[in-house]
């Protein structure tokens, strides 16, 4: 409950005018990182540690 109050306060006091006025750019090289990282993240997790993520609960 306290990290979802934390993030919805977080939202509230963001300044939407600021933010536009970077521009496009930063915008979009943010959601890139962000993509990259999630590819990055989803290719480690499901591919490269499969076998640990399986193993769990096994009594391995």
């Amino acid at each position: 409950m306290g990290v979802h109050l934390l993030l919805f306060s977080i939202g509230l006091t963001t300044r939407i005018r600021s933010l536009t006025a970077t521009g496009v750019k930063p915008f979009i090289a943010f959601t890139v990182g962000v993509a990259v990282n999630i590819a990055i993240g989803y290719a480690l997790s499901a591919h490269v540690f499969a076998r640990y993520w399986n193993s769990l609960g096994q009594g391995s």
